[in-house]
């Protein structure tokens, strides 16, 4: 798996759970695809975006975590120098 992108995840983590959505520090949003099921709690966590090259599916992996998750963009806003 290739990393594709480092940030934070915007207010805090509850765990995984199929359709659960995902703000981060880049204002992108992301909802995750795949029946993980996993508990966590933590406000602010490091986060990673992740693929397999060539295959266009996209990972979550969130700190502190033992799963990544697969999601799909939702909402995303371009940021601009100002």
């Amino acid at each position: 798996m290739e990393t594709i992108w480092i940030g934070r995840l915007v207010g805090t983590f509850c765990g995984y759970g199929r359709g659960r959505v995902y703000k981060l520090s880049d204002d992108s949003v992301w909802v995750q695809e795949d029946a993980t099921d996993e508990p966590g709690y933590l406000d602010g966590a490091d986060v990673r975006l992740m693929t397999r090259r060539g295959s266009g599916i996209i990972h979550l992996l969130v700190e502190g975590a033992t799963a990544r998750v697969r999601v799909s963009l939702v909402e995303t806003r371009m940021r601009t120098a100002g």
